[in-house]
């Protein structure tokens, strides 16, 4: 429809006869002529070559990229796994399903190793800096014992639940283990405090010794 348009021109009424030469009807009905349809032809050859060429250098383009970013998957792939063959490297490229299953199981697997090779939360050295950094500077004590933890007796899931920590101090002044349960107290639930005893050391001197025991607190180990 388009070629008869041009064949028709600004005249609409004209009947278009797409014979010729001899086949050609002797009236006044335009021929089929290639001479018209010359210039729309080399306009659609145009557009058409544009169009190829870019489709080509878009393909060349994606083609480039899609090469470069397998290569940077197959690295990280082989960087990930550490020791992989290549050829399970191109097996998992090919089934993406199939290689994140795998990289689920490889961070899984690792997660699980950082939780048993990494700090303990709850451990007593913490305990112990909170307590020492909590005790006033004007109060002169000497810890003795130290003990926190479960009973070995317990299972390792009631170890959370039974955890229980107990400390002996030696006090220049009997006076001073009130003051001493008072700083306790905001580190151990359930704070139990013994009677005061009194000892010698080996130079002579006298101390007080008394003893602390309850259950840690979760700020205790935040600390």
């Amino acid at each position: 429809m388009a070629f008869a348009l041009c064949l028709v021109g600004p005249d609409k009424n004209s009947v278009i006869n797409l014979r010729k030469g001899a086949f050609a009807a002797k009236s006044q009905i335009r021929e089929f002529s290639w001479a018209t349809l010359r210039r729309p032809v080399l306009a659609v050859g145009a557009v058409t070559f544009c169009i190829a060429v870019s489709l080509a250098v878009q393909t060349y383009s994606y083609d480039a990229q899609l090469t470069a970013t397998n290569q940077r998957l197959q690295r990280s792939v082989q960087m990930f796994f550490g020791q992989l063959s290549p050829s399970a490297v191109r097996t998992y490229m090919a089934d993406t399903a199939r290689l994140r299953a795998r990289v689920d199981s490889e961070l899984k697997k690792q997660r699980e190793q950082a939780q048993l090779l990494g700090a303990n939360p709850r451990s007593p050295l913490n305990f112990l800096k909170s307590i020492s950094e909590s005790i006033p500077r004007d109060l002169t004590v000497d810890l003795m014992k130290f003990q926190e933890g479960a009973s070995p007796s317990d299972s390792f899931s009631q170890m959370d639940a039974s955890t229980s920590a107990s400390m002996t101090f030696y006090l220049l002044k009997p006076e001073t283990a009130d003051q001493l349960a008072g700083t306790l107290s905001g580190e151990l639930n359930g704070l139990k405090k013994s009677g005061a005893e009194a000892v010698t050391l080996p130079d002579g001197s006298k101390r007080w010794k008394i003893e602390f025991s309850g259950r840690p607190t979760e700020e205790a180990y935040a600390k």
